[in-house]
């Protein structure tokens, strides 16, 4: 596998999730950017890892979805193309996902 392509809202999502994570722990908030790093990492090398994501939204039905590592409340939304692994989407795996995914992919 090649490089992993972030889409512009993940960038947005994971710099927004580590901000409110550094109000409470700037440590906290580096070891969440380097756990989306090693979570990315596996999925280039295994990107059949992470789960469909079940839904009855046909755009939405080749996203993959798998837990961020060591922050296994957010959830990292991707697509495999050729041999590219698209990072689309990284968000709190509370929030109301189908709606979240269809405005945003």
């Amino acid at each position: 596998m090649t490089k992993p392509i972030y889409s512009t809202q993940a960038m947005i999502e994971m710099d927004a999730i580590a901000e409110y994570i550094q109000q409470s722990s700037p440590r906290s908030a580096l070891r969440f950017l380097e756990a989306i790093e090693k979570t990315v990492e596996r999925l280039l090398m295994f990107p059949e890892l992470g789960a469909h994501f079940e839904t009855g939204i046909p755009e939405l039905s080749d996203l993959r979805v798998n837990l961020v590592t060591g922050f296994e409340k957010y959830l990292l939304f991707y697509r495999v193309r050729s041999e590219e692994v698209h990072i689309e989407r990284v968000v709190l795996g509370s929030r109301d996902l189908p709606n979240i995914l269809r405005e945003g992919i």
